[in-house]
């Protein structure tokens, strides 16, 4: 409990509230009005700012494009037992003794 407190009291001291989300704990973090009022006083115009509502891809400028992720996963087909790796791999199940399958 005190870790949650300590990152809700540095969120404070950088303009930030900060909520608790049921499953990922302190992680929804949104800039106070005083955040929002400082960068337009200081007129950053490309710094993109939302309050409230999630993610907007919309405001992603035209030509920037997301990173694909470097990992693929493996299941094992009778067990389910999973892996992920960053290159591609043979791996076999040792509870099985089957080849796991790329699923990723």
């Amino acid at each position: 409990m005190k870790i949650n407190l300590l990152i809700r009291d540095i969120a404070v001291t950088k303009d930030l509230e900060i909520e608790h989300h049921s499953k990922y704990g302190y992680s929804i973090t949104k800039p106070t009005i005083e955040l929002v009022m400082f960068c337009e006083e200081m007129g950053f115009e490309d710094i993109q700012i939302q309050r409230g509502g999630g993610f907007d891809s919309s405001l992603i400028p035209k030509g920037i494009t997301h990173k694909t992720s470097s990992t693929r996963k493996y299941q094992c087909p009778k067990c389910k037992n999973s892996v992920r790796a960053t290159k591609d791999l043979s791996i076999i199940c040792g509870d099985c003794r089957i080849s796991f399958v790329k699923v990723k």
